[in-house]
């Protein structure tokens, strides 16, 4: 029963860190994070059950004090954001987080577990178990990154799980895989330079490292064969890689025994640190050379996802808007300059595209404060590991070269479900190794067996039921919503309501992401489907069915403006193809919609478009005017609204 646990806890950990990057089902909604998300959430409590009663019944698998206060600035960081979740805009979204990303509160709460059980593993199994993990996470790393040179960007094989990922391979998007792979990379330097690692397992990390570097997101070999660029896709995540070497190498000269080396190797760090100052303030300047030439490689739009979430943390500074609320504040300051074409439209961003940004919106200057303690901790940790001979200096090096990479590849982008576990993956390692020594063997707890066994019975319990709404019902959902969307025209309407049923995931930012495609689908065969008489039928079933149930949505969800857009476009569109104007009680609750939309993103002009369509229907020519008027007089200087107006006036 004892190695039946203990492979239960070890192997556990040693199958979550291998396949969790790997796994894709298509048949999902977001095929490459819902089951990751979810897989992780039910692996993490099935393990989790069995690591509690390990604490109870053996020693060795207690953290010491001092690793327990390493834990402690992660520990205030999540509570904090859990409060900001109290209060959040939408706090349902906040615990949950949307499908899309997989990275609500209830992620970090796994992920901190995981954390703990790795350093408790390293306690209980001794040193070894650091090359034992990473020899997994390696292995991963590496069929991720075959599945890279397969995918979109590479030989583009003829399979689905190729086909529909950006870039990623298995990870599904270009830039959630480079930002993994920033771990990946530098543990495999950690490999080379591991005295106790055998010569093939060398070879072999030599391989995966290639595979990595030489893939279409960084350095694009097969790129240049077929009349690509060299530079591989994910050139942000490249240029942290560079600078996170950059990093090891100046910290390396710092654990110098030479003074004039180590005071050499200070200065390097602190005139970075004065260059890195000056370049970000040139960035963040409008019409300085640095900042012109990122709107010319990435387009304008970071610029404008941070400007309003600053905006957002000054109107919230103490607990921002809540975690993955950022699509809120994104609404209340929204800034129609998105749509110049200059900018890639990105109208329905949830991120900030930056760890400072994200982390502000989410729980305010609170969060940024305990978010940088977090890092501080870390870096600290590793230091200390070196002091206590548990790294040599090029391993605490490599190490910190890593989390600079990181932390600066994260300035541009946001985590995954899989970086954030390659994050909670390295702080249990690092925090693992602040302990004394290693106990690496079993130290038995006295305890009664009835009491144990009642233990064991309330932990089993527990589980089930956490499995079953934290992981089985969210899965379940996303499956649902993808299922209902795809069935043909006829067999939808009875099917919509059946998706308010189950988990509570799913029901804000996925809703309205899938309403917005059901409408851009409606758009697009407009007029064939006028003119096939046959099929109208469905049509008004179909639509005014999927109203009903978005409307049921609306009843709860008060903050996605995307989800009032949609029924605004949807009604348009239901109009448009059946022809038939509204009495005029439905058309006052239309506007009723409008109106809230307005409210929830007072800037956007779409609300404006789909109101002056409307009125236009219903026999207001000067209504509609008037409409898409507001719509110019929002910002003259935009040329979005002065198009749609002229398309108005073509009609």
């Amino acid at each position: 029963m004892k190695s039946f646990r203990e492979g239960i806890v070890g192997n556990g950990i040693l199958l979550t860190v291998f396949m969790l990057p790997l796994l894709v089902i298509i048949s999902l909604s977001f095929p490459y994070i819902a089951i990751k998300t979810y897989f992780f959430y039910g692996i993490i409590e099935f393990i989790f059950v069995f690591w509690l009663y390990s604490l109870i019944v053996d020693k060795s698998y207690r953290l010491s004090k001092k690793q327990i206060l390493f834990f402690v600035p992660v520990f205030l960081y999540i509570i904090w954001m859990s409060i900001a979740g109290i209060f959040a805009s939408n706090p349902s979204l906040s615990f949950w987080g949307p499908i899309e990303r997989g990275t609500g509160l209830l992620t970090f709460y796994h992920a901190f577990a995981f954390s703990l059980i790795i350093t408790s593993l390293l306690n209980h199994n001794g040193k070894q178990f650091v090359n034992k993990i990473i020899k997994y996470f390696l292995f991963s790393s590496f069929i991720l990154a075959l599945s890279v040179w397969l995918g979109n960007e590479g030989f583009s094989l003829p399979f689905d799980v190729f086909t529909k990922s950006t870039g990623g391979g298995f990870g599904g998007n270009s830039s959630f895989t480079a930002t993994y792979f920033i771990f990946s990379i530098f543990f495999s330097l950690y490999f080379l330079f591991e005295k106790s690692i055998s010569k093939n397992w060398k070879i072999f990390t030599s391989i995966i490292l290639s595979t990595i570097i030489f893939s279409p997101l960084f350095v694009n070999i097969y790129g240049v064969f077929i009349g690509n660029s060299l530079l591989g896709s994910a050139r942000g995540a490249l240029l942290g890689i560079i600078i996170g070497v950059g990093s090891f190498s100046l910290f390396y000269l710092t654990l110098s025994k030479n003074k004039i080396i180590k005071i050499f190797g200070i200065t390097s760090i602190l005139i970075s640190l004065v260059i890195f100052a000056v370049g970000w303030s040139q960035l963040m300047t409008p019409k300085t050379y640095l900042h012109e030439k990122f709107t010319q490689a990435a387009s304008g739009t970071r610029f404008i996802f941070w400007d309003s979430a600053q905006k957002g943390i000054d109107k919230h500074p103490y607990f921002g808007y809540g975690p993955e609320n950022y699509m809120i504040a994104f609404r209340e300051n929204f800034d129609i300059k998105i749509f110049d074409d200059k900018n890639a439209p990105e109208g329905w961003s949830d991120k900030a595209h930056n760890i400072y940004y994200d982390t502000g919106i989410s729980g305010g200057y609170p969060a940024i404060f305990f978010y940088f303690v977090f890092l501080l901790s870390i870096f600290y940790a590793i230091h200390r590991a070196y002091k206590l001979e548990k790294l040599s200096k090029t391993k605490a090096s490599l190490l910190v070269g890593l989390f600079i990479a990181y932390i600066f590849q994260n300035l541009f982008v946001f985590d995954s479900p899989i970086s954030i576990v390659a994050l909670f993956m390295t702080i249990g390692i690092i925090y693992g190794l602040q302990s004394d020594e290693f106990k690496g063997k079993y130290i038995k707890t006295k305890i009664n067996i009835y009491i144990l066994n009642i233990i064991a019975i309330i932990l089993s319990i527990s589980f089930v039921l956490s499995f079953i709404n934290l992981s089985y019902k969210p899965l379940k959902k996303s499956r649902e919503l993808t299922r209902v969307i795809s069935l043909s025209i006829n067999e939808r309407p009875g099917e919509y309501m059946s998706l308010l049923s189950g988990s509570k995931v799913g029901n804000d930012w996925d809703a309205s992401y899938f309403a917005y495609i059901l409408n851009s689908e409606y758009i697009k065969q407009i007029k064939e489907l006028k003119k096939d008489k046959e099929i109208l039928k469905y049509v008004d079933d179909d639509l005014t069915s999927y109203l009903i149930y978005l409307n049921k949505l609306a009843e709860t969800n008060k903050t996605d403006f995307r989800l009032y857009l949609s029924m605004l476009h949807l009604y348009s569109v239901k109009i448009n193809i059946l022809g038939i104007p509204y009495n005029q009680e439905e058309f006052n609750y239309i506007l009723g919609l409008a109106d809230f939309a307005h409210s929830l993103s007072p800037n956007d002009p779409q609300v404006y478009w789909d109101v002056g369509f409307l009125k236009l229907f219903q026999g207001d020519l000067n209504g509609a005017l008037t409409e898409y008027r507001n719509a110019i007089y929002l910002d003259k200087t935009s040329k979005i609204s002065w198009v749609a107006m002229l398309q108005f006036l073509k009609m």
